[in-house]
């Protein structure tokens, strides 16, 4: 049987989502939570790997699980786990850094990565003139104002196919060519009501794509570029094109379709 665990954690005690040895990732934790409480090797499948410092909301992971085997004297092999008491045992285990939000069965041939359709992803930016203390830790602080109807206008240069060699890390022997469906800035009430937003949805992204492009939003919204700029660095095809990444804490995987 094939479990689905719909996931929120908070990024920044992490080195990442995927498994590294030495290192505290959240498929780390997570995998030692389950083993022990499924008394089974388990490997998780991802629906996005999120680098160190990024946080999500909607992660999605799945991963096979045995039934207990019987004993000889028993003629029925033994249930399969509670799932409700098992989401709640993984939440002792795991929280409050990382929540499992859901829990649910799926068809043999679910995989949390293969069987997504599309990714959400959200970029927070705090633009204003003093750091706010309760969201530092999830928002990229930028003290001058921020234009969005450049950064909008702008965005409308990235919706469709592209290749995305400007904003993504090289990959030998892999495609750049990504297709945008949704990419909005909009503003958010949240304390002082200064929280600038991107929401950018794409069946898939290359490595730090996201990170790479708000870098160039954040650009063109404190007016250090044209909103006609982005067209020219995707033309570019190189990443000296582009800004600077946006430091990891601003992002969040929001949600993922199936």
């Amino acid at each position: 049987m094939v479990l689905r665990l719909l996931l929120a954690y908070n990024g920044a005690g992490f080195r990442g989502f995927a498994l590294n040895p030495g290192v505290r990732t959240v498929a780390g934790v997570l995998t030692e939570a389950l083993e022990r409480a499924l008394n089974q090797e388990v490997s998780l499948v991802c629906a996005g790997r999120t680098d160190a410092g990024v946080h999500a909301w909607g992660q999605v992971v799945s991963f096979e699980v045995m039934p207990p085997d019987p004993k000889p004297a028993d003629r029925l092999p033994k249930p399969l786990p509670d799932i409700t008491k098992l989401r709640d045992s993984l939440n002792k285990m795991c929280g409050p850094e990382i929540a499992v939000r859901e829990a649910k069965w799926e068809a043999d041939d679910f995989d949390a990565r293969r069987s997504a359709t599309e990714r959400t992803y959200r970029y927070r930016i705090h633009s204003h003139p003093v750091i706010n203390p309760f969201t530092a830790h999830a928002t990229w602080h930028i003290a001058a104002p921020l234009n969005t109807d450049a950064m909008n206008r702008a965005a409308q240069h990235i919706l469709g196919e592209h290749d995305f060699t400007s904003f993504c890390r090289k990959a030998e022997d892999r495609s750049l060519v990504r297709r945008i469906n949704r990419a909005v800035w909009f503003q958010a009430e949240e304390y002082d009501a200064s929280e600038t937003v991107l929401e950018i949805a794409a069946s898939s992204f290359c490595h730090q794509m996201v990170r790479s492009l708000v870098g160039t939003f954040a650009e063109i919204g404190q007016g250090k570029r044209s909103p006609g700029a982005m067209a020219e660095i995707l033309a570019a095809k190189s990443r000296q094109a582009a800004a600077n990444l946006a430091p990891p804490q601003g992002l969040c995987l929001w949600h993922v379709a199936y």
